[in-house]
């Protein structure tokens, strides 16, 4: 039960993550130079007669060579996960997106800046140009490594996606390399550098959004993001909407779980052991409350509106699976040092499955404690736009 929940959890964030995935593929360090196409007619191109069709053999053999570099860390994820759900830390993310930027291809998580994003900004200009052009953006997500290769030719713009799973190998899809080819009705960069693409109603009759960020943010910006604001567990619940006045609105069993780590540097599996089938793990008052009323403004009695409390045991009951959907990714944008000490940042919400890099605005105020732990003063929505 465990590691299909595990999974699931897995599976959501990807869901959130998947939207930023994209990737750029060159024969060559001349940016307007597009890979050759294939002559053969492809099944897959069922949208439109007219759409190009990428050379897949040049693809998959450029597809190997990232896979080839990132083997070791491949291995590592896998071995680590065994027969289980595993998400690969920070630092093997990092050694893959490295190891791909190395190559000289633009790569894509969404916690690090992309290497060779150069290329993708040449691309963006050679389609303004109404140039012939096409790119291919290596993306990581979870268990996977998705090749999203953009083709601009004769005015139309396509999609066509290729993946590769860590232990099961690539994706094929009708004895094909890759998903079928699909049509892009608008593609369009923003201010702040974001890439975004749509294509109307693909499979299912839904419209579809991807998009990646292009232009580099600060490193200390992403760091800060690290320490502060992704410790308040942006997936699956809704931090940038609260504040001292209204925590309703969020999960506080799933945000109780990522700061008692942060406070003790251990997680509650590693301390209480994994939790029962139903998810629901009692804890004493004291270990809740601890955690909670040092890092947070909350009071003690929306505390316990927040997370079912039982008076007489003095305990509480922290769903540790009770997430769900998705939430926009948090990026700093701005921060300032305040006299006090305290830190203000002002925090975008990316919305990658709507084509929006600035859902909601916020303005979080965190203080450091002596013990390493945040204190987080206050949060102030200043923008929001709906769903």
């Amino acid at each position: 039960m465990t590691k299909t929940i595990n999974k699931i959890i897995g599976m959501l964030i990807a869901a959130v993550l998947v939207g930023s995935l994209a990737a750029c593929l060159k024969p060559s360090e001349n940016s307007s130079e597009s890979i050759p196409l294939s002559s053969e007619t492809s099944s897959a191109a069922s949208f439109s007669e007219s759409v190009p069709v990428v050379n897949e053999t040049a693809i998959k053999t450029q597809f190997e060579q990232v896979v080839n570099a990132c083997k070791g860390t491949i291995d590592a994820v896998v071995a680590a996960a065994g027969d289980s759900y595993c998400d690969p830390t920070f630092d093997q993310y990092a050694a893959m997106v490295n190891a791909i930027g190395a190559l000289g291809f633009p790569a894509d998580w969404y916690d690090l800046n992309m290497p060779n994003y150069e290329k993708v900004q040449a691309f963006w200009a050679d389609y303004q140009a109404g140039k012939d052009t096409q790119i291919v953006i290596y993306s990581l997500y979870n268990f996977a490594i998705d090749a999203n290769i953009l083709t601009c030719k004769d005015n139309a713009i396509t999609l066509k996606d290729a993946v590769y799973k860590f232990g099961e190998g690539f994706s094929l899809t009708n004895g094909e390399f890759g998903e079928p080819i699909q049509n892009i009705d608008r593609l369009w960069m923003t201010d702040k550098g974001y890439l975004f693409y749509h294509i109307p109603s693909p499979y299912d009759g839904s419209d579809r959004y991807g998009g990646y960020r292009v232009t580099p943010l600060g490193d200390e910006n992403r760091a800060l993001c690290r320490k502060y604001v992704q410790a308040l567990s942006y997936f699956c619940t809704l931090p940038y909407v609260w504040s001292q006045d209204d925590f309703s609105q969020i999960n506080l069993s799933w945000m109780f779980k990522e700061l008692y780590y942060q406070v003790n540097r251990k997680s509650l599996y590693d301390v209480y052991g994994m939790p029962p089938e139903n998810n629901k793990l009692p804890l004493p008052a004291d270990v809740v409350e601890k955690v909670m009323l040092e890092s947070l403004p909350i009071t003690l009695e929306q505390l316990r509106a927040g997370i079912p409390y039982d008076a007489a045991k003095k305990a509480y009951t922290v769903d540790l699976f009770a997430g769900g959907g998705g939430s926009p990714t948090p990026e700093v944008v701005q921060f300032q040092k305040n006299a006090d000490g305290s830190l203000s940042l002002t925090i975008d919400g990316v919305w990658i499955p709507g084509g929006d890099d600035d859902r909601m605005t916020n303005v979080l105020t965190v203080m450091d404690n002596p013990d390493g732990s945040v204190k987080y003063l206050s949060n102030v929505v200043t923008k929001k736009r709906s769903e």
